[in-house]
């Protein structure tokens, strides 16, 4: 497929942290961690999770967004290397008790 003149995010999808799946109009699907562009000036504030959630799509402009007129362009998301699907839990053993006597 040509890619099209101007790139759009065409949906949008949390999976947890800063982590979201991304589709866009050229027909790239792709899972994508944004932490780090929040390095620097207004964006550091997503950093925050409790504020990254906050995100939505803009389907007019195609672009995700934050309030206080905070947006990412497309192409900096389509840039963005493939993040890991998260390893599944590992199952956590209790710990072995201790046969030292208690201190009194």
């Amino acid at each position: 497929m040509d890619r099209p003149a101007i790139l759009h995010v065409v949906a949008m999808k949390r999976c947890g942290g800063h982590v979201l799946q991304l589709r866009f109009n050229d027909g790239v699907e792709k899972r994508v961690n944004l932490l780090p562009l929040f390095d620097r000036g207004a964006h550091l504030r997503l950093r925050d999770p409790a504020e990254f959630a906050r995100v939505r799509l803009d389907r007019g402009w195609g672009v995700l967004c934050w309030p206080g007129n905070l947006d990412i362009a497309p192409e900096a998301l389509h840039a963005l290397p493939e993040a890991p699907e998260r390893a599944p839990r590992r199952a956590v053993r209790p710990r072995a008790r201790s046969r030292r006597p208690a201190r009194r």
